[in-house]
């Protein structure tokens, strides 16, 4: 009887280490992931900061060209184009 209830435990502790092991690798790997899951919305911001600088800097350029056309304005020709010296 006592080597059964020995063996009994042994079993359930044999299994609760394994049950906590796979649980702490688990969680090792849950906050890896969530780590990367960090960095990359950090780089994605980034990026959406870069197109979103390069949108306005096409955009004002667009509006600059729509107000030009809508006022008839035109590009000066070389030989309208003074250069300044000091």
């Amino acid at each position: 009887m006592f080597s059964k209830l020995n063996f009994v435990l042994l079993v359930a502790v044999t299994l609760s280490a394994l049950y906590v092991t796979d649980l702490r690798m688990s969680i090792k790997r849950q906050t890896h992931l969530y780590g990367k899951g960090q960095e990359e919305e950090i780089r994605l911001n980034q990026d959406r900061a870069e197109l979103m600088y390069e949108r306005s800097k096409h955009s004002d350029a667009q509006q600059v060209e729509q107000a030009a056309l809508q006022m008839k304005m035109r590009k000066p020709t070389p030989e309208e184009t003074v250069a300044l010296h000091n």
